[in-house]
């Protein structure tokens, strides 16, 4: 039980960098310690006084250089999430603190100084021979390329990194990547839930024991809690949505005690902020944040606005309809997020805040058009409340009287009549 929560908090560890930091800072320990334990399989017509010699101003240079280098490089790291906030969204600096780059890098620079450091300390204790310096010296060297692709790599990442388009880029491809795990199975392994044919008025409420977002649900420890208790539970928080104290997790159709309350709380892990995984919308939220925000009078970059639309675009135009299969949690039932409000979360905010431009109007109603051409049966309808309300702002907006009616035919031809 709780075996996926667990998988999940585990892999939201593994992308800490603190967690790369103390593992590569351990092993440059233990391989400035190893060159000890290697010495007496090392071969004497390998071992020379020279490089035995050498070593020690090596281990200096890296030992100096490299914590300056790891300093100025979180300085760099920070100012990039600083910048990617202030032109994107603060939602969106999540990928950039999580970027394997980046924490590589910072990682290498750290370890390398802590492994000359143990080094020159074994060195003045005397610890190593002249064969173990040798080895010292291979493993140095080993170090050094390591440093020097590091580097290369972080110099080439610095061209871009924090940099609207590559922030948005990584935004796009999140986004993606969860839709597309997302479209396989919108009901997430659970039966679709469908008013007409379950009635929860009945039903047991299950409340959130403190108010905040959902991040991931152990549906099999879930169902295995329903089965226990022969319940059938319907979840209306799933990842993406804030959990409160006021509004059920979810609906048990079986009375259960506080100790079995307990543990259908435990399967929902909650936390202060939404995440990409698990999240179909969450993505969509940050391309309209970022777009806003380049609408304000303060930036006033439409460009990034439109840029923003059409990747959303792009990420919806990958979506198919999936055919509900047998589910894999009979206990369980849940209603997906409806795809108009993904649509309504993209398109209307920069709708309201696009109104004195006509460009952005004008992608809005591209994304639309293009919407509706690649899949009519798929979107047509959930875009006529949007289609709607783009006529009511364009009707009361403060656009050329001619731009007005160029834009109201072509929206007019989308409804549904």
């Amino acid at each position: 039980m709780f075996a996926s929560k667990f998988f999940f908090l585990f892999k939201q560890l593994l992308s800490e960098i603190w967690i790369r930091l103390t593992a590569f800072s351990l092993l440059a320990i233990i391989t400035a310690l190893a060159a000890i334990l290697l010495r007496p399989i090392l071969p004497e017509a390998w071992i020379w006084e020279l490089g035995a010699k050498s070593v020690e101003p090596i281990l200096n240079i890296i030992a100096s250089s490299m914590l300056a280098v790891s300093t100025f490089s979180l300085g760099i790291m920070a100012n990039a999430m600083n910048g990617a906030a202030q032109s994107t969204t603060p939602r969106a600096t999540q990928l950039l603190l999580r970027d394997k780059t980046s924490q590589n890098v910072l990682t290498t620079f750290l370890g390398s100084f802590i492994f000359a450091l143990v080094g020159i300390i074994a060195l003045h204790m005397g610890v190593y021979d002249q064969g173990g310096r040798i080895v010292l010296l291979a493993m140095t060297l080993l170090i050094l390329v390591i440093i020097f692709t590091s580097f290369i790599r972080w110099i080439d990442l610095l061209r871009v990194f924090g940099r609207i388009p590559d922030t948005l880029n990584r935004v796009e491809k999140a986004t993606l990547s969860t839709l597309e795990n997302w479209q396989i199975d919108p009901h997430l392994g659970c039966n679709p839930f469908r008013e007409d044919e379950l009635k929860t008025a009945d039903w047991m409420p299950i409340y959130a024991s403190q108010p905040q977002f959902v991040q991931h649900v152990d549906l099999n420890a879930l169902n295995e809690l329903a089965e226990e208790h022969e319940a059938r539970i319907f979840l209306t928080a799933q990842p993406g949505a804030f959990a409160c104290p006021t509004l059920p997790l979810a609906w048990s159709s079986a009375q259960l005690e506080e100790e079995d309350i307990e543990k259908v709380q435990r399967t929902f892990h909650l936390a202060n902020e939404r995440t990409f995984a698990q999240d179909p919308e969450f993505g969509f939220v940050v391309l309209a944040e970022t777009a806003t925000r380049a609408l304000s009078k303060a930036i006033n970059d439409p460009g990034t606005a439109m840029d923003c639309l059409n990747r959303g675009l792009r990420i919806l135009l990958h979506i198919t309809p999936a055919e509900i299969d047998t589910p894999k949690y009979e206990h369980l039932w849940i209603a997906p997020v409806p795809l108009s409000q993904i649509l309504h979360t993209l398109l209307v905010p920069v709708m309201r805040d696009g109104g004195e431009i006509f460009d952005v109007q004008q992608t809005i109603l591209q994304c639309m058009e293009n919407l509706i051409a690649a899949n009519k049966d798929l979107f047509a309808e959930p875009l006529q409340p949007i289609i709607e309300k783009h006529l009511s702002y364009i009707e009361t907006g403060p656009l050329l009287a001619d731009d007005k009616g160029a834009l109201k035919d072509r929206l007019s031809n989308l409804l549904i009549s």
